[in-house]
């Protein structure tokens, strides 16, 4: 964990922050692929509200066959579609005609335990990807005691979580002293210097890159690579995060 002059803290997977104490801080939340870029799709399309949840038993407790033509049930387990849902955890299923008025109750591996974990404590929690990074980035200039956390993968760092939070930190803290950072603070700087002209390509490149391509979703790292795209900065109230 790297503390930053002016009260930002930077964990490099949600695990490293799982035993912290952040209570009343601003927390974002990272998880490019896919889960937050996800929330942002169905919000950008016309989901009524997204609600992230930490695990599948959880959504599907939330869903009756009575309300599933107001609730959708979205996700995936390990990488992969989960049996019984409507959507798998991309961005390329999410049109409006589908998603539009509706509730997306969302369970994933690694980005919505992150941001369940971090709710109970946050004062404020954002979502955040490298389509909005640029827009959370003005949300939090000037305010003190931020939490940026990188979701990870299945416990292991992700590279493309790290790529994000270190455009995000460049963001807010242009002048600050790299030498007193730890490393993981600024390997993300250093990716976002090398590879902020070459998102999609580094996405590409990465753990989950090369498993979505795989699976024959390239076309979603097109779209999770589109920095600036999305000027949202969605919140997590009462559990709940509208457009």
């Amino acid at each position: 964990m790297s503390s930053i002059p002016g009260g930002l803290r930077f964990y490099a997977t949600a695990g490293e922050a799982a035993g912290e104490s952040y209570h009343g801080a601003i927390v974002v939340v990272i998880d490019v692929l896919r889960a937050t870029s996800t929330i942002l799709a169905a919000l950008e399309n016309g989901a009524a509200r997204v609600l992230p949840v930490e695990s599948i038993e959880t959504a599907t407790r939330l869903v009756s066959l009575s309300d599933r033509g107001d609730k959708l049930l979205a996700g995936e387990q390990k990488g992969l579609p989960i049996e019984g849902f409507d959507l798998f955890n991309s961005p390329s299923e999410l049109d409006r005609e589908t998603i539009g008025g509706r509730t997306i109750i969302l369970a994933t591996s690694n980005g919505t335990p992150a941001i369940a974990a971090a709710a109970s404590k946050a004062g404020r929690l954002i979502v955040c990807s490298i389509l909005n990074v640029d827009a959370v980035a003005e949300e939090l200039s000037g305010h003190g005691d931020i939490v940026i956390i990188c979701s990870g993968n299945n416990g292991r760092i992700a590279g493309e979580d790290l790529l994000c939070a270190g455009l995000l930190l460049g963001a807010l803290t242009p002048q600050a002293d790299t030498s007193i950072l730890d490393d993981s603070a600024s390997i993300a700087l250093i990716m976002a210097e090398r590879y902020g002209d070459d998102i999609e390509g580094y996405l590409r490149s990465t753990d989950r890159g090369r498993q979505l391509i795989k699976l024959g979703y390239g076309k979603d790292i097109e779209y999770c690579s589109r920095r600036g795209s999305i000027r949202k900065v969605p919140e997590l109230l009462q559990g709940l995060i509208e457009p």
